[in-house]
């Protein structure tokens, strides 16, 4: 009697420990930044990139954790394998040395916005746009044909987006160039009411993909890696990356 209890306890030794070793090969260590709307310790979910992670992750078994540091830290330590990822990235062909890029996820796009009912079209052609003043943040990456004729445009630089958005309401400026989910965000959460004030003008004038890259060091990396991107695309045939974009008002 005591060998078979002895037996059973042995039984339920393994197989828990079994389940602990397949529960810590599930985890999934994640560097995350603060990039609202896109990202945020604060934000809801951790904004809606951090919450279509989750979810294809989730799709796949594994769990995300999130370790919140400022994007150079986050950086070195991805590159070296302390995280498993880094989760807010564009394309660089450099970056391919250290890191595999995940499938696409939703893209940083930078728009024009103006007022709400003033009449301005864009076809395209920078240098129409010299009747107007144009707000832009220092520092940023402008689209790159914007800067080729800039200097013939009547260019106003700011410190921070905000600035630039309140101008433009108060009709200080004629246009801004801006991220749209960024925009989106900052009037929803600084300039309440007046989400109806301004508007995105057609095209995307500079569009940056955004991706996980998985380090290349990291344990693993390339199971993880297939099963992001399976459980992204099972979320993007579902509707379910539509649905959280809605649910954090985009």
């Amino acid at each position: 009697m005591r060998q078979k209890l002895c037996l059973v306890i042995m039984l339920v030794l393994c197989l828990s420990f079994s389940g602990q070793a397949e529960s810590a090969d599930k985890i999934v260590t994640l560097a995350n930044i603060e990039y609202p709307p896109f990202a945020g310790e604060k934000l809801k979910n951790g904004g809606f990139l951090s919450e279509i992670q989750t979810e294809a992750f989730k799709r796949s078994g594994y769990t995300v954790n999130y370790e919140w540091v400022p994007w150079a830290r986050g950086l070195k330590g991805a590159k070296r394998g302390v995280y498993d990822g880094l989760c807010v990235a564009w394309y660089r062909p450099e970056r391919e040395e250290w890191f595999i890029f995940s499938n696409p996820l939703p893209a940083s796009e930078i728009v024009f916005f103006k007022r709400r009912g003033v009449d301005i079209l864009f076809d395209g052609d920078y240098t129409k746009l010299q009747p107007y003043s144009i707000g832009v943040v220092r520092g940023y990456a402008n689209p790159p044909e914007f800067d080729k004729v800039k200097h013939m445009l009547k260019v106003e630089e700011v410190p921070k987006d905000s600035v630039n958005i309140k101008k433009l309401i108060r009709g200080r400026l004629d246009l801004i160039l801006v991220d749209k989910y960024l925009a989106q965000y900052i009037i929803s959460t600084e300039m309440i009411g007046f989400s109806d004030a301004v508007e995105p003008i057609k095209p995307v004038l500079k569009k940056d993909i955004n991706y996980i890259m998985f380090s290349k060091k990291a344990d693993g990396v390339k199971e993880k890696v297939d099963a992001f991107n399976k459980g992204l695309e099972e979320l993007e045939k579902e509707g379910t990356v539509e649905e959280i974009l809605r649910k954090h008002g985009f």
